[in-house]
């Protein structure tokens, strides 16, 4: 026999619609203030520490190896910075939505158990696994600050513009 609750997406949006709609964007402000707090720390970093990097003009292997660990680092920093607030988002989806409470006395409430019960460690369980998966956002940096050098040092050796139309 079948146990799950709902039988697809449509069915579960559907039953969440008739229920009430707004358990379908339970976290949300939790996941706003995350990726402010992400993209934030992950940018400014960025280029704080690329300013520092004596190789960033350096169009070789050398200056792509030093901007990507340029790069590693900020996005750990960014995730290190941001994690906790994934998790209490986490913990609120899986609750659903109530509406005694608002979202964010709901969060200080979970984050509050939490570190009763774990201690402080408790809000970074599994920063392991979003570590591992910061080698990609490093790489989209990376990519981002060569194709911006590439046209940089274009535009100052009198090479022609890009024309797209």
């Amino acid at each position: 026999k079948n146990s799950t609750r709902y039988n697809g997406l449509v069915h579960c949006l559907r039953s969440l619609s008739h229920a009430e709609w707004r358990a379908v964007y339970c976290g949300w402000q939790i996941s706003v203030g995350a990726v402010t707090v992400h993209r934030g720390v992950q940018l400014g970093s960025f280029d704080t520490l690329r300013s520092l990097n004596p190789y960033a003009r350096d169009c070789g292997v050398l200056g792509a190896a030093s901007t990507f660990c340029t790069a590693q680092v900020s996005s750990l920093l960014s995730i290190a910075c941001s994690y906790p607030f994934d998790t209490l988002r986490r913990h609120i989806q899986m609750q659903g939505y109530r509406s005694d409470r608002s979202e964010l006395a709901r969060a200080a409430e979970h984050a509050v158990r939490i570190v009763r019960a774990d201690g402080g460690v408790g809000l970074f369980a599994g920063l392991q696994v979003a570590a591992a998966r910061s080698v990609a956002a490093a790489g989209v940096l990376v990519l981002y600050d060569r194709c911006q050098l590439w046209l940089r040092l274009r535009e100052e050796r009198g090479s022609p513009k890009l024309r797209f139309f």
